[in-house]
């Protein structure tokens, strides 16, 4: 089996999100770093969209907190157009390709919630989620006054790491990786418990390094909780003296 050719100063980059975002982000870290830095992408898990009966005319404005929650909307065939509120300019870019109209983002969860709160726009809302969510941005909205409708869209189902994964976790080498969210970063422990690889690990944000029980040879969070921040973290474990 052919793995990549990691260089001494070119450790391979491990990527674990599900294939759409993971070569999009391996594109971006080409751009950042090389054309020929080795990757290697292993989705940790694969989407599952989950049929709704909910209508988004019964509420005054949706809210989408990933990608993911707009894409499997958009596959269910709901209409669009009403007031939407986005975690992330990426989430907010693809709610608007799909003719949402984005009045309010949020760097996370908890930025968003506290930019409605203070808008204090009408009720009711409805929040479009996977079945695995961070925080209670829709416990929090309801709790204060603001009616807000959880609603699953999609799951994750986990898969195992592809064989080319497995073996460069075999090896000695320094592996980069990526995690993106709490639950990415408690599959990909268990996954790799034994592992003998020297880890090298970029967390999105400090609940991702939270949800972190191994200890990694090197860790760094990411001070943005996007893909710019991300690459500067991957960035600072590749270069920590700099």
């Amino acid at each position: 089996m052919a793995l990549p050719d990691a260089q001494a100063n070119k450790p391979a980059i491990l990527l674990t999100r599900p294939d759409p975002q993971s070569q999009r982000f391996a594109a971006e870290v080409r751009q950042a770093f090389g054309a020929d830095w080795p990757i290697v992408i292993s989705p940790l898990m694969r989407l599952l969209f989950i049929d709704l009966s909910l209508d988004p005319a019964d509420f005054a404005g949706v809210i989408f907190s990933s990608e993911n929650g707009v894409a499997a909307v958009a596959a269910s065939g709901m209409p669009t157009g009403r007031m939407c509120y986005c975690v992330g300019q990426r989430t907010a870019t693809a709610a608007r390709a799909q003719g949402w109209d984005v009045v309010l983002t949020g760097a996370d969860s908890a930025a968003l919630a506290s930019a409605i709160l203070a808008a204090e726009p009408p009720g009711p809302l409805v929040h479009f989620h996977g079945r695995h969510v961070a925080g209670n941005l829709s416990e929090r909205l309801d709790s204060a006054g603001i009616e807000t409708v959880s609603a699953i869209v999609y799951d994750q189902q986990t898969q195992p790491l592809t064989a080319k994964a497995v073996a460069l976790l075999g090896l000695r080498a320094p592996l980069v990786v990526p995690l993106f969210s709490p639950r990415s970063a408690l599959l990909f422990q268990q996954m790799a418990a034994s592992a003998r690889a020297p880890l090298w690990v970029a967390t999105l944000s400090p609940a991702v390094a939270k949800a972190l029980t191994l200890t990694p040879a090197r860790v760094k969070v990411a001070e943005r909780p996007d893909s710019d921040g991300m690459l500067l973290a991957m960035k600072a474990l590749l270069n920590p003296a700099s």
